[in-house]
């Protein structure tokens, strides 16, 4: 299985590795491409971000979209953010700013999709999906595996 990792580090003194880890996409029958996951972590924070370093990591995932041929996986992890609105969980805020990154972009060649699953404990588990327009088969196939897992 392949992994990918790029330091970031922003205008405002933060330290980010976006890395993209192979999934085991044998759970997903017939997908012709592999399924990365993406994954944003934290290594030193100094100030809140602009939204121009926000769409630093927005061009990451990108870029590693179209060099790689493959199916982007984002889950929102719910660890706390301390600037946030309080009526939303985190993973729900995280899940609408990376949305929202993407939906300024509008990049016609690339096909999201969403998925909100709850599970049988009740938790909100929020889940955003990428592949080039060409891939769209492939990701229905993702999307359908998740939406199976829906309680």
């Amino acid at each position: 299985m392949s992994e990918f990792s790029y330091n970031i580090t922003t205008e405002e003194g933060n330290e980010y590795i976006i890395s993209f880890k192979e999934y085991q996409s044998s759970l997903i029958p017939d997908l012709s491409i592999p399924l990365f996951d993406v994954a944003l972590t934290e290594k030193v924070i100094k100030q809140t971000n602009n939204l121009k370093t926000l769409f630093i990591f927005s061009d990451y995932v990108e870029r590693f979209l179209y060099d790689h041929n493959a199916i982007l996986y984002y889950y929102c992890d719910d660890a706390e953010i301390s600037k946030r609105n309080k009526e939303v969980s985190p993973q729900e805020f995280r899940y609408n700013l990376f949305n929202s990154l993407f939906d300024r972009k509008a990049d016609d060649n690339v096909v999201r999709e969403t998925v909100i699953l709850t599970d049988e404990d009740a938790l909100t588990h929020y889940i955003t999906i990428f592949a080039n327009k060409e891939n769209e088969t492939d990701l229905n196939k993702v999307l359908k595996h998740l939406t199976g897992l829906d309680k």
